[in-house]
Formats: C-alpha cells, structure tokens, sequence
C-alpha cells in the first residue's frame, strides 16, 4: 500500500511540474524555432501573380493554401496556416499578390483591399 501512495505522489509530482514549465513557456522554443524556419522560408521568396485558387488542404493537416499563377505560367501554391495576421481571410480568388524578396510584406490588389500587410509567423528573432 504504501508503494503505491509512493508512486501516486512521484506521478502527481511529475504533472505538477511540467504544469509550470508550460505555464511558464519553457517549451516554446521549439515553437519559435519553427515560426523562425517558417518566416524566413516565406521572407527568402519572391513573387507576384494572380491567385487562381484559395482552399483548405483537409488531406494536408488542413493548410491554409493559395494557388498563384505568375507571369511565366507558372503555378505557386502557399501555405499561410500559421500567419498570425490571418491574411489568407483577407485575399481572395483573382486578387494579385505581390512579395519581393527580403521582405516579410504582401501587397495585395484587387477585390476589396489595395494595401500592404505584414505576414507575421510569430518569429521572435529579428
């Protein structure tokens, strides 16, 4: 009996504690780690186009996608699932989406906006 009271207590211990370290974000590094990869795979590209098709890929973990065709005929598709801003709510079917390189903004023209907007993966670095 009294291993058991022994084990419950090294098991309550045990949720006790990573109950603070989560509390306390002691885990979110690795979540910076992947809004940091995220940001700088969407930063390091270039495009402007017309958006051909915008869906939710239910067979991809439900990523948010846009379909851009671009002035060579060529088909982009982009993932915004974890953009912060939730621009994917704001552009639609025909918009054109401009991004230069370097940059972590999108101008978005047609429909109902004219305007730039920061895409924000969450990153905390600089």
């Amino acid at each position: 009996m009294k291993r058991y009271f022994i084990e419950l207590i090294v098991i309550l211990l045990l949720i006790f504690v990573f109950t603070i370290l989560n509390v306390f974000n002691v885990f979110d590094k690795s979540d910076n780690e992947f809004a940091c990869s995220t940001q700088k795979g969407f930063t390091g590209k270039r495009y402007s186009g017309i958006v051909e098709r915008k869906f939710i890929d239910k067979k991809n973990h439900w990523t948010k996608t846009i379909v851009i065709r671009e002035r060579s005929l060529k088909l982009s598709i982009y993932d915004f699932s974890h953009d912060r801003n939730n621009i994917f709510s704001l552009i639609s079917v025909g918009d054109t989406l401009i991004k230069e390189i370097n940059s972590k903004n999108i101008i978005i023209k047609g429909g109902q906006l004219d305007t730039v907007i920061l895409v924000d993966y969450g990153c905390l670095e600089n």
